[in-house]
C-alpha cells in the first residue's frame, strides 16, 4: 500500500492511503488531489497558499489555475 496524499486536519497535515491494488491508481490519487486542491481554493477563501510535494510535471496546470485565484503555491 501507498500514502499518495496529503489534505488538512487541526494540525495542518494528515496522511490519506490510496492502495494502488490495480493499473491507474497513481491517476486516481493525483486526480483527487487536483479535486480537493480546487474544491479547498473556491469553498475556504482564508486558505491562501498550497504545497505541492510533487515532482510530476502533470501537477502544473493545477499549480497555474491557483495562481489565477491569486493562491500562493509552494
Amino acid at each position: 500500500m501507498r500514502l499518495r496524499r496529503l489534505v488538512g486536519n487541526q494540525r495542518g497535515l494528515g496522511l490519506i492511503e490510496m492502495p494502488s491494488a490495480r493499473e491507474g491508481a497513481k491517476n486516481r490519487a493525483d486526480i483527487q488531489m487536483a479535486v480537493d486542491a480546487m474544491e479547498l481554493a473556491y469553498s475556504r477563501e482564508h486558505v491562501n497558499a498550497f504545497v505541492i510535494v510533487s515532482g510530476d510535471s502533470d501537477f502544473t496546470p493545477l499549480v497555474g489555475k491557483l495562481r489565477e485565484l491569486n493562491k500562493r503555491v509552494i
